[in-house]
């Protein structure tokens, strides 16, 4: 897979992030040298917060796997470049 693009639309990237992240799952040493004792995206987990606009506000901690963040800031950024220009006039 060729490096990380730079510059272009911001929905190219995105599309590379997902495209990467797929194949990490799939095929998680594909694209570097085959290591067995470095975990699969599958396999590492991280703790992460997540502030919950409820009535009283609270911050939820979780551990949720790396995958699934990478997912949630791939739907996340697509979800940005789908709103940001229909409501540009909002923040101007």
């Amino acid at each position: 897979m060729p490096p990380f693009p730079r510059g272009g639309p911001p929905s190219h990237q995105i599309d590379y992030l997902d495209t990467d992240l797929s194949r990490m799952l799939v095929h998680p040493h594909s694209h570097r040298a085959y290591n067995p004792c470095r975990p699969s995206p599958r396999c590492v987990w991280c703790p992460h917060q997540t502030y919950l606009d409820t009535e009283p506000p609270r911050m939820l901690v979780l551990s949720t796997g790396v995958w699934s963040l990478g997912n949630r800031f791939i739907a996340a950024a697509r979800e940005a470049l789908y709103w940001l220009p229909r409501m540009a006039t909002d923040f101007v």
